[in-house]
Order: structure tokens, then sequence, then C-alpha cells
């Protein structure tokens, strides 16, 4: 039995797909997973490409959604913050598997407690929510463009003495595992840099009509990390919200239910709008998280 698995082409993803496909084949007996590379117009973009207008969280999915509709794969593995607000109507999520870290994190050469203390520091990303975060943290922090793969950005911190840090997932590192000689990483505090929705997630995508592809795939589904993630997505849904918003979400198990914190940046504004509430209906609680911030 053959099961083909469409992912990007950058290290990060292959390696994680890689993970699911190991995982699926122990699970599976006889299965044997094929990953079929697919370049997507983000994968472009990091790579110098054209800046596509407008610009969505698409960019990292698009083309292998098409395969997948199109029937040339039988599975998608996405990052779930890669994952536009609507998914085509013919796709599903088939399983979450258990969540990695949610947590953004500093790579630095002196480690957190001296960049927050010096005067002025440089932090190199290319995300507006993490700017704006961090510059609610801490007002004289400078900022640089960065984007790329995780190998580019390290390789660009360690050749430009001028940053003090860099900002990436903290998923993403344990997945790859990069080489870290001389650097530190510190996680940032939930308090004031909430992640992006789904962060630190996989998303399992196959056709909604591949009862095939959705039995085999469900043995990897984490009901907490689904809870979790689904109403971090009803509020970025709900929220109407492109990658070039800058808002966070975070959603927790709290006893039978779940606790949601989020912040919101509407345009033209450096302070966020933050809320936190609690519910047990997942897409409930992220609709009336987005009402609270008046979308």
């Amino acid at each position: 039995m053959k099961l083909r698995l469409g992912t990007r082409g950058s290290a990060l993803a292959v390696a994680q797909s890689s993970q699911v496909a190991r995982a699926l084949e122990a699970a599976q007996p006889g299965l044997t997973v094929e990953l079929v590379l697919i370049t997507t117009t983000g994968d472009a973009l990091q790579q110098g490409g054209a800046k596509p207008e407008p610009l969505t969280k698409a960019i990292f999915t698009k083309e292998i959604e098409e395969a997948l509709l199109e029937g040339r794969v039988d599975l998608a593995v996405h990052s779930s913050k890669d994952l536009a607000a609507a998914m085509p109507e013919d796709l599903a999520i088939g399983a979450f598997p258990v969540r990695a870290s949610w947590a953004d994190v500093l790579v630095s050469r002196d480690g957190l407690e001296a960049v927050l203390a010096a005067p002025g520091p440089q932090i190199a990303t290319g995300s507006a929510r993490r700017r704006l975060q961090w510059a609610e943290r801490q007002p004289v922090v400078r900022f640089a463009a960065l984007r790329g793969n995780i190998d580019t950005r390290l390789r660009r911190l360690r050749e430009t003495p001028e940053w003090d840090g860099i900002v990436l997932a903290a998923a993403g590192l344990a997945r790859l595992e990069p080489e870290l000689d001389g650097l530190r990483v510190d996680a940032l505090p939930e308090e004031w840099m909430l992640p992006a929705p789904g962060q630190g997630a996989l998303a399992l995508q196959v056709r909604a009509a591949d009862a095939r592809a959705r039995e085999i795939v469900a043995c990897l589904d984490h009901a907490p990390t689904r809870r979790a993630v689904e109403a971090e997505r009803a509020f970025l849904t709900a929220m109407n919200a492109g990658c070039d918003i800058p808002l966070g979400a975070l959603a927790v198990e709290a006893g039978s239910g779940l606790q949601m914190r989020a912040a919101f940046y509407p345009p033209g504004t450096v302070v966020a709008r933050r809320a936190e509430a609690a519910g047990d209906d997942p897409l409930e609680l992220g609709r009336r998280m987005a009402d609270t911030m008046g979308r």
C-alpha cells in the first residue's frame, strides 16, 4: 500500500514530512509513504522572487493543495501557521499530530537578558507580529529585514555582527536540529510574545472524500492539539486575517475546556488589543475572541 505525500522542498518541510511518513509507516504495517516535493510561491519568494499581490497565507500551500485536489498526491503536510484561514471546501485536515513548542525564540550570541538590557539592540525578523510585540516590550529596539530558510537565517546572523539576534519558531529549530555552536536560544515569554495561530502544530491535509487517506492518517490525530488549533484558526478566520495582518493567538487545555489569549494590532497602531477568554467549544471560543477584538 502506497501513499504519496506532498511537501515543500525546504530542509525543514522535508524533515517534518519525513517524520510524519515514518510515523504513518510504523503505525500501518505494509504502508509505504513517498515524498513528492512541490515548489510553492512562498519558496520562490524566499529565494528572491517577485512578491505576489495580495500577499496571503496561501503562498506556502496553494501549489500543494492544487496537487492534492488534482490527485497527484494523497496527503499534504503543512505547518498549521502557514494554512490560509479558509481552505478549499474539497479538502480537510485529517490529523493534527501532537503539537511541538508553540513559542518564538531569540537566537543570539549573548542571550535574551543581555539583549533586553542593551540600549537599542538590533533584531532581525520579517514578521510584523514579532516586531510589534517586541517593540511594545522594548521600545528602543531596532529591526532588520530577514527572510529565507532556517539555515540561511542562522548564516546571516553569524555574518552580521551588528545584529543582536534573530527570532525563529522553536518548533522549526527542534525539527531541523541545525548547528548552533556559539549561539544561545531563549524562549520568548507568552506574556509579551504570543505565537502565530497554529504555530508549532503540523496539519495533515487530505481530500475530504478520500476515506482511505483519512483512515490512514487518523492514527496521528491528537485531540488536545486539534481543539487548540481549531480555536486559534477560528479566531484567524473571524478576523479575516492574512499573513500580513499582525496578530497572535494561543489556546491551551484548561480543565475540560480551553483557555485562549490573543493579540491584534489594528492598522496604523503600535499597541495591541489583547484579550483572554475560556470556553468548551473551540470554534465558538475563537469567534468570541474575534468579537472581543472588535473585528
